[in-house]
């Protein structure tokens, strides 16, 4: 399953109170496409709501983050995270229910038209509990702690079974 950034709830910051996380950076025409962009120096986060397949196994999920930047940098690498929420009665909507999140670093020496895809793989019991069918949400954030100095575009993620 792979969602664009236009599916997606309104990006937020991640170290503001729980109902007031919006912030300036957001949802940006890019091309023609909509993106999702992050400035660097900010804890941003964007939410993606799907299902799991019926056919889902219990392998884990591997997520791609599919972006590219607004200036390359040959020597630090851009910090992408994940993390997965199960949507269930048991969800209090007025904290943050999602499990731990797990990063990846990815070089930024690429051309600023160059797609990098950065990938975190989750284990079964690091996705929240989830199974064949449940609904979830997915946050896909950038580590503010990353010193690059572009501003990074998530063009849209992908959501794979692990193997």
């Amino acid at each position: 399953m792979y969602f664009e950034a236009k599916q997606a709830s309104f990006p937020v910051a991640a170290d503001a109170p729980y109902f007031s996380r919006r912030v300036d950076a957001g949802v940006v025409r890019m091309i023609d496409m909509v993106v999702f962009a992050s400035a660097s120096g900010d804890d941003e986060f964007v939410a993606f709501a799907g299902k799991m397949p019926q056919f889902y196994s219990d392998n884990g999920i591997d997520v791609f983050i599919h972006f590219t930047l607004s200036a390359p940098d040959g020597v630090n690498p851009i910090i992408w995270g994940a993390a997965f929420e199960k949507i269930d009665s048991s969800l209090l909507i007025t904290s943050d229910g999602f499990a731990s999140a797990k990063s990846d670093s990815v070089s930024a020496a690429a051309p600023i038209d160059a797609i990098k895809i950065s990938t975190i793989e989750f284990a079964n019991s690091e996705i929240d509990g989830l199974e064949a069918g449940n609904v979830f949400r997915v946050k896909i954030y950038r580590e503010a702690d990353d010193i690059v100095g572009a501003s990074g575009f998530v063009h849209m993620i992908e959501l794979r079974e692990g193997l």
